[in-house]
Parts: C-alpha cells; sequence; structure tokens
C-alpha cells in the first residue's frame, strides 16, 4: 500500500460504492508506507465496518477466490501480477488505464479500464456488475480463458 498504488482512491470508490450498495465488503491486501495512515482513514469513514485489511496474504489467489472483482487504481503499473492472478481465477479486474494493463485486459470483453481519476464511473461499472451476475461471469470467463490460453504458449 504504497502511494503511486493510490490505496486512497481505493477508500474514495468505497465510500461512493457503499452509497449505493451498502452490502459491499471490501477487501485490502498488502503491506506498505501507507498502513497506518489508511488504517487511521479507514476509520473516520461511513463504511467502516465492511473493510478488511488483511496485510500480506500468500497465496494470494484465495483473496481472488472469494472476490467479485479487483479494482485497480493505481497512478502507474508494469504488467501487475496481481492482476493476472485474479483474471486466473475468473475474477474481474476493474483498473486504471495506465502502464501494461491496456496489455492484459480488453475493456468490456476480460475486464474493464478507467481514467485514473474516473472513480464514478469504476463505482457505476462495480454497481452494475454486482447488480449483473451472468454479466459478471461471462466477464470472469473471458480472463479466465485468457490467461490459460496464455499459459499454454
Amino acid at each position: 500500500m504504497d502511494p503511486e498504488k493510490r490505496p486512497d482512491r481505493f477508500l474514495e470508490f468505497a465510500e461512493k460504492l457503499f452509497l449505493v450498495r451498502e452490502d459491499v465488503i471490501f477487501i485490502m491486501a498488502g503491506n506498505g508506507s501507507m498502513c497506518a495512515a489508511l488504517k487511521e482513514k479507514i476509520c473516520h469513514l461511513k463504511c467502516r465496518d465492511n473493510f478488511r485489511l488483511l496485510g500480506e496474504i500468500y497465496p494470494a489467489t484465495i483473496v481472488y477466490q472469494i472476490s467479485d472483482l479487483l479494482y485497480i487504481p493505481s497512478d502507474t503499473e508494469g504488467i501487475p501480477m496481481c492482476v493476472l492472478e485474479s483474471m486466473s481465477q475468473g475474477t474481474p479486474v476493474l483498473a486504471s488505464n495506465v502502464g501494461g494493463l491496456s496489455e492484459i485486459i480488453e475493456h468490456r470483453v476480460d475486464g474493464f479500464l478507467f481514467e485514473k481519476e474516473d472513480v464514478e464511473g469504476v463505482c457505476a461499472c462495480a454497481n452494475f456488475l454486482l447488480n449483473d451476475s451472468e454479466y459478471l461471469k461471462y466477464i470472469g470467463e473471458n480472463s479466465k480463458s485468457k490467461i490459460r490460453k496464455h499459459e499454454s504458449i
């Protein structure tokens, strides 16, 4: 949880999504320079009871298996392992359109790409997906197929 990964943007997303969906659990995994400050900020959010801070998790695939979505709000990225792992588990990814993410994710086919500041758009997309289990499953299956296809190359 370092500044360039924009966990603060994830908190903004959580607050906005919570306004329309109080049933969502927000999971944050990992450590980093911002952990203490993030914990403090979360304590002041309306959705604070819906947060789970897990620290480092090995294997991380466990988190993706229990998650409906993965949101990557980063300002910069290469090709993050968490995106590949999430897709391999059939968990759709919503991500900032930065770095190598557009090389992995085909928008609206096997994931979703957004301008990094478009928290409203990410929130609307997450809410739509959580309300449409068939489309959520479709995107998840497409992402899983893509990763399996590339594993066999």
